[in-house]
């Protein structure tokens, strides 16, 4: 098995993604990974609203999705979508 390709001259891992399906309620995605912290939310509070390509997917799933958590956990970026 060969090493994960280089990212900035680090080895990045991404750990995992889960998609779960509650009938008649919602789906929820969860990405994981050990990148650089980047927190989606305050990416968008920044993004200027007269401009309406800038951050296209942050305003995509911003638009789509009933709620957006993110935190950093131990050096993770956990990012929760609820659409």
């Amino acid at each position: 098995m060969s090493p994960p390709p280089a990212h900035s001259g680090n080895y990045t891992i991404h750990s995992g993604k889960r998609l779960r399906f509650f009938p008649g309620s919602c789906i929820i995605l969860r990405l994981r990974d050990n990148c650089k912290a980047f927190d989606p939310l305050e990416r968008a509070r920044i993004i200027d609203p007269e401009d309406k390509v800038s951050n296209i997917g942050l305003r995509i799933v911003r638009n789509i999705s009933k709620d957006i958590q993110y935190r950093n956990l131990l050096g993770m970026n956990v990012l929760t979508i609820r659409i």
